[in-house]
């Protein structure tokens, strides 16, 4: 897969147009770790290298073009917070224009910012390396091996990281996904305001 980009075949310069070029290094590393978190808990590599090397195609979309393929595409569209709206409509992109299909590899970009109740260990595992892929700038290395130890583990740890720095920053959690997923996986007093 490295060769794959490294030499630009396949969908790989179609995938480059949608990054600005820092956030594909950021994007390519994601794909990295969690191939590398997948392949260590002996889970479907190519799905976790897929799903992080999509799961920000839409950040650098517009935001007015975003609520456009928003309100086009999905059926029932709710009001989406503008940092969560790439990960819904990064779904619509992927499927659209690189038809991807697999629904594991979907629900990992639409869930890679939010998180949910019950997400799979695609979606687990790409969530996490989002948070803790090593150009984020801080180390991460702890929870990158409690990852590839055991993902589920790792990614509740990686969860609790989460919250401890909104509640630093004093943030409020008004999106209701990520509210279901800290009270779903941490318990119900997560979460809250």
């Amino acid at each position: 897969m490295q060769y794959m980009i490294d030499h630009e075949l396949y969908f790989i310069p179609k995938l480059k147009a949608f990054y600005q070029p820092q956030r594909f290094d950021h994007v390519v590393s994601t794909a990295q770790l969690a191939y590398a978190i997948a392949v260590s808990n002996q889970l479907s590599g190519a799905k976790a290298f897929l799903a992080g090397i999509f799961h920000d195609i839409a950040k650098d979309i517009s935001e007015e073009e975003s609520q456009r393929l928003y309100q086009e595409y999905e059926p029932n569209p709710l009001p989406v917070e503008k940092y969560a709206l790439h990960q819904v409509v990064g779904t619509i992109v992927a499927k659209n224009e690189f038809n991807l299909d697999d629904e594991e590899v979907l629900e990992a970009i639409r869930y890679h910012t939010t998180g949910k109740a019950q997400m799979g260990a695609i979606a687990q595992i790409v969530y996490a390396s989002d948070k803790i892929e090593p150009t984020r700038g801080y180390d991460s290395s702890n929870l990158i091996a409690l990852c590839k130890q055991q993902y589920h583990e790792g990614f509740l740890a990686v969860l609790q990281e989460n919250y401890r720095q909104i509640k630093k920053k004093q943030h409020k959690i008004t999106n209701p996904l990520v509210k279901e997923c800290m009270q779903y996986y941490l318990g119900e007093n997560y979460g809250k305001n």
